[in-house]
């Protein structure tokens, strides 16, 4: 939770990973590197995506990740991901906090924020949770 916490307040920005006020990212990569840094996941790289894939495509890009380094569960956690479906896939993701708030890198917000799941556009779209695999 702290080291989701320490990204508050970083900037939206399409496919950075960079902590802070000078840096930027977007919530596929604050999941990556959140769970890079803590240990949860190896390094690893993602490929190019448009900001708006999810309109346009109905490949499952982000659950592609999701599920390499995560398992589906029922109830999420602290420290869990909510990963939601946005336009024609599952292509949004926060990590949660106390169900129902989450942090996550959301663009309307255009920065790292902490949000209520049952009171933000999310809340009537569908959500699948996951939680890290162990690294052996």
């Amino acid at each position: 939770m702290d080291e989701a916490k320490s990204w508050l307040h970083t900037p939206w920005h399409h496919l950075q990973a960079l902590k802070g006020p000078g840096g930027g990212v977007d919530c596929a990569q604050f999941l990556r590197m959140v769970y890079i840094n803590v240990g949860l996941a190896p390094y690893f790289e993602t490929e190019s995506y448009p900001h708006d894939w999810m309109m346009h495509r109905d490949e499952e890009r982000f659950l592609k990740y999701i599920e390499t380094y995560m398992c589906a569960i029922e109830v999420p956690g602290p420290g869990d991901a909510a990963v939601w479906l946005h336009g024609r896939c599952f292509s949004h993701g926060s990590i949660v906090l106390d169900w129902p708030l989450m942090i996550h890198a959301y663009r309307k917000e255009r920065q790292v924020s902490i949000s209520d799941a049952t009171k933000e556009r999310f809340a009537d779209c569908a959500v699948k949770f996951y939680t890290p695999k162990r690294i052996t």
